[in-house]
């Protein structure tokens, strides 16, 4: 999907939706407001949900006065797309000058340089390392902490039916809406 770039406002309006699958303005102004350093009025929250509507970014089911809204666009396709939209405007389209300016510029443990090396080796060997997750049918929420399963390339993943969701989940852990 070619949807807009997000303000950082904006993202943080989508990261309390993603959190809850489908939200009304109040329980995203909730949120946001919950833990920031600011606190941003109904009206504000308001006309930034009904913008990023406009964008292609949220879509609107209305419930009487009230209006829920839900993501149209997965967290983890848009991360895809703001990371690979920061590599080829920022450092020329390069993933080694990316990770060579994360690498000089944060504090990275012994455990996550292993972690990298394995993703290296594991990507240079031809797996693909992406853990795709798809919304609940039901609620909406975005099941990240259930990894559906990954793809093996170059075909890529591929979802059938929420009956496939309901069997891939880890440990038999089952989502409650």
């Amino acid at each position: 999907m070619n949807l807009p770039r997000l303000t950082p406002s904006e993202f943080e309006i989508m990261d309390a939706i993603w959190n809850s699958g489908e939200a009304t303005v109040t329980e995203v102004m909730k949120q946001i407001n919950a833990g920031g350093e600011k606190t941003f009025s109904r009206s504000t929250i308001q006309v930034q949900i009904q913008r990023l509507a406009e964008k292609g970014w949220l879509a609107c089911q209305g419930l009487g006065k009230t209006f829920l809204y839900s993501a149209t666009v997965a967290r983890a396709e848009a991360s895809a797309n703001i990371a690979k939209d920061v590599k080829k405007r920022i450092f020329g389209d390069s993933c080694a000058e990316l990770v060579r300016t994360l690498l000089d510029h944060s504090s990275i443990s012994s455990g996550e340089i292993a972690e990298l090396k394995q993703m290296i080796n594991q990507y240079s060997e031809g797996e693909c390392l992406a853990i795709h997750h798809l919304p609940c049918q039901s609620c909406r929420k975005e099941l990240s902490d259930q990894p559906l399963q990954t793809c093996n390339r170059p075909g890529g993943f591929q979802m059938q039916s929420n009956q496939t969701i309901k069997k891939t989940f880890r440990k038999g852990k089952k989502h409650e809406c």
